[in-house]
C-alpha cells in the first residue's frame, strides 16, 4: 500500500556546480550532473550564461577566419584593440584596419610573413613622466617579435660643417643646411668628411623639422676643419608619428647571439616595469628580461636573463610566465620555478621549485588578482594553492570534473586553448575550441575541498578572449570580435540545460512515485520551460512543458491554485508546478529552456513523491 507524501526541497539548485567525477546518490542535491550554458550567478543560483554580440563590421581581409588573438593597448591618447586572424594583424574595434609591419626608418612596409594567429601580447610604458608612451610587444613561435608603438619620422637633408677639431676629434660645427623632418633629440650618424664615428643629437628644429641646432654626441676620429657632414636620422624609437608595427630588433637591442630573425619567443610577459620573454626555438630554458621601462632594450642597463637548466631537470621547456606579488613564476610543462624579488632584478633569487606540476597551455594562465590559475596535465589549478599544498599534488580546482575535462583537453592542440578571468562575473573560463566546450570556474567562493564550482558552455566557442580596461569580456569569433553581452548568440537562441544529481530520499531500496514538482524561476520571456525527470539511471524519459511569463508582465502565476500575485521587481518570478508520473528507486530531475533576449535562473524546486514497496 502506498505511503504518505514525502518531499525534498532544493534551494539554490546547482550551487555546487557540476560533478561528473562522482555521480552516485551520495552526492548532495546541490551538485549538478549537467549544467550546460549555465553560470552560477551572484545570488548563488544556477542561471543562463550571457550571449555575444558583434563588435566590428565585416573586414574583407579577415573574411570568415577566426579571430584567435585579442588585446587592448591602454594608452594616453585612446585605447586600441589589436587582433589577429587569417594570418594578419588588425587594429580597431568597430572597424578593423589591416596592419602592415614597417621598416626601421618607417619609410616602407616590410615583407613580414605571418603564418599563425596565436600571439601573446603584453604592454608596458616606454620611459616615464611626460615622455611616457605605451608600447605593446607581440610574441609568437617562429615569428620575429613585434612592437606596436608610435613610429618615428625620419629627417633628411641636413648638413653641418666642421669648424674645429682636436687631434681629429670634432669640437664644434655649424648647421649649414637645415633639411626637413627632424625632431628634437633625434640621434644622427653622419656621412661624408674625412673621418669616422661622429654622431650628433638634434637640439632644435624649425617649423618644417629643419635642423637649427645640434650637440656633439660622439666626436669621432680623423676629421678635418671644413668637412661637410650629412646628418642621417637613426632615432628609430623617437615616437614622433602615429602608431604602427615594427620588428623589435629593428628599433631595439637583442640579447647576444640573436638577430632580428632568430629572436622569436613564444612567451611575452609585462611585469614590474619590464618585458620578460621565453620559449625560443633552440633556447627553451632561458627567460630574457628587458631594461626598466624599455621592453625593447635587451642589452645594457638592467636587462639580463635567467637560465633554469640547472634548476629544472630533463630539459623541461618553458611554456608560460606569470607575475604575482613581486614573484616571477616560470611554468614549464612538468615543473614550476618561482623567483622572488622580481621587482628588483639586482636582488632576484630562486625562491621555490615545484616538481611534477606544470602548465600545458600558454594561454590558460590568468591572474585573478589574488591568485594565478592555469591548466596542468591533471586539471585546472590554483598556483597559490599548489605552493601551499605541494604534498597534495592531485588537489585542483577542477576536481569535480577532472576526468571529463582532461578527456576533452587530450584532443586539443595546446596553442588553441584560450582562457580569461572576468572580474565582473568572477569566473575563469577555459575554452576548448576543438571539442566545442568551455569550462567555467566560479571564483567567488571555493567548495569545502578547495575546488571551484564549475559549469559548461557550448555553441559560443570562443577562439580567443580578452578582458578590457572597462571589464568587457571580448571573444574571438569567425570574422568578428564579439562581446559577451545580452542573452542571444548573435541574435540566435541557445539552450540552457540543468540536470540534478541522483537522489533516493535516503531510501535506496524503496520505490518512489513522483507526484509533483514545484519550481521557482526568475526571469525568462515567455519561453517554454521544459521539466524532465527519470528513474534509476535510465535517462530523463518523462517531461512536461510549462510556460514562463513574458518579460513585460509584472505578475507571476501559481498554476496549481490558478492565482496571481504582484512582484515589484525587474525580473519575472515564475512559480511553476507540474504533475509527475512513473516510478523507481532513484530519481533525477532536469530543466531545459531556449534562452533568447532574457536572463533566467532557477531559484529552487520542490519534489513530492509517494513511497511504495521495498525492493
Amino acid at each position: 500500500m502506498a505511503q504518505q507524501l514525502q518531499s525534498i526541497s532544493v534551494a539554490a539548485p546547482g550551487f555546487f556546480g557540476l560533478n561528473t567525477q562522482e555521480s552516485g546518490v551520495t552526492l548532495p542535491p546541490n551538485f549538478a550532473f549537467e549544467a550546460s550554458n549555465c553560470i552560477i550567478d551572484k545570488f548563488g543560483r544556477i542561471g543562463a550564461r550571457k550571449g555575444w554580440v558583434k563588435v566590428n563590421a565585416a573586414n574583407v581581409d579577415l573574411s570568415t577566419a577566426k579571430v584567435q588573438t585579442i588585446f587592448e593597448l591602454v594608452k594616453e591618447d585612446g585605447n586600441v584593440i589589436i587582433s589577429a586572424g587569417n594570418n594578419k594583424l588588425f587594429t580597431g574595434r568597430t572597424t578593423l584596419t589591416t596592419a602592415a609591419v614597417r621598416n626601421a626608418t618607417n619609410t616602407a612596409d616590410l615583407t613580414y610573413t605571418i603564418t599563425d594567429n596565436h600571439w601573446q601580447i603584453a604592454s608596458i610604458p616606454y620611459d616615464s613622466g611626460l615622455n611616457a608612451s605605451q608600447h605593446a610587444y607581440l610574441a609568437q613561435a617562429s615569428h620575429p617579435t613585434l612592437i606596436y608603438h608610435r613610429l618615428n619620422t625620419t629627417g633628411s637633408g641636413a648638413q653641418v660643417t666642421v669648424n674645429s677639431v682636436s687631434s681629429g676629434k670634432i669640437s664644434s660645427v655649424t648647421v649649414t643646411t637645415a633639411g626637413s623632418g627632424y625632431e628634437v633629440n633625434d640621434l644622427c650618424t653622419v656621412t661624408g668628411g674625412t673621418g669616422t664615428g661622429a654622431t650628433f643629437t638634434v637640439t632644435s628644429v624649425d617649423g618644417s623639422g629643419g635642423v637649427t641646432g645640434v650637440s656633439i654626441t660622439t666626436q669621432g676620429d680623423a676629421y678635418t676643419i671644413s668637412d661637410v657632414l650629412t646628418l642621417v636620422d637613426t632615432d628609430y624609437h623617437s615616437h614622433e608619428n602615429g602608431y604602427g608595427f615594427q620588428r623589435l630588433g629593428d628599433v631595439g637591442t637583442l640579447p647576444t647571439g640573436f638577430t632580428v630573425d632568430t629572436f622569436t619567443p613564444n612567451v611575452a610577459l609585462a611585469a614590474y616595469g619590464r618585458m620578460w620573454y621565453a620559449d625560443i626555438t633552440g633556447d627553451k630554458q632561458t627567460v630574457y628580461f628587458s631594461d626598466l621601462l624599455d621592453g625593447g632594450a635587451l642589452t645594457g642597463g638592467s636587462s639580463g636573463s635567467l637560465n633554469i637548466a640547472t634548476v629544472v631537470p630533463n630539459n623541461d621547456p618553458i611554456v608560460a610566465l606569470a607575475a604575482h606579488n613581486n614573484f616571477l613564476i616560470i611554468f614549464c610543462k612538468r615543473n614550476i620555478v618561482v623567483y622572488s624579488g622580481a621587482d628588483d632584478v639586482e636582488n632576484i633569487a630562486l625562491a621555490d621549485t615545484i616538481k611534477g606540476i606544470g602548465c600545458i597551455a600558454r594561454d590558460s594562465v590568468q591572474n585573478s588578482g589574488t591568485d594565478i590559475i592555469f591548466l596542468s596535465d591533471t586539471g585546472v589549478r590554483s598556483l597559490l594553492r599548489v605552493i601551499q599544498e605541494k604534498s597534495l599534488p592531485f588537489r585542483d580546482l577542477s576536481k569535480n570534473v577532472r576526468d571529463e575535462l582532461m578527456g576533452y583537453v587530450s584532443s586539443e592542440t595546446p596553442k588553441l586553448i584560450k582562457s580569461a578571468y572576468s572580474p565582473n562575473d568572477a569566473f575563469y573560463v577555459l575554452s576548448l575550441p576543438t571539442s566545442g566546450f568551455s569550462y567555467v570556474f566560479d571564483m567567488r567562493t571555493a567548495l569545502d575541498d578547495g575546488s571551484a564550482r564549475v559549469t559548461t558552455w557550448n555553441r559560443i566557442e570562443p577562439q580567443s578572449m580578452f578582458v578590457t580596461e572597462d571589464r568587457e569580456l571580448l571573444i574571438g569569433k569567425s570574422g568578428y570580435i564579439g562581446r559577451y553581452s545580452g542573452y542571444a548568440d548573435d541574435n540566435a537562441s541557445y539552450r540552457m540545460q540543468y540536470y540534478t544529481s541522483f537522489f533516493d530520499f535516503d531510501s535506496s531500496t524503496v520505490v518512489k512515485m513522483l507526484k509533483k514538482i514545484n519550481t521557482i524561476v526568475f526571469g525568462g520571456a515567455a519561453q517554454v520551460f521544459l521539466v524532465k525527470w527519470g528513474y534509476d539511471y535510465g535517462g530523463l524519459n518523462y517531461n512536461q512543458e510549462l510556460s514562463l511569463l513574458d518579460s513585460d508582465v509584472a505578475q507571476y502565476g501559481i498554476s496549481e491554485y490558478n492565482t496571481t500575485a504582484e512582484y515589484a521587481g525587474s525580473e519575472n518570478i515564475n512559480s511553476l508546478s507540474n504533475p509527475g508520473m512513473g516510478s523507481g528507486k532513484v530519481l533525477q530531475i532536469g530543466f531545459e529552456v531556449e534562452i533568447l533576449q532574457a536572463a533566467m535562473s532557477i531559484q529552487k524546486f520542490d519534489v513530492f513523491v509517494k513511497t511504495g514497496r521495498t525492493i
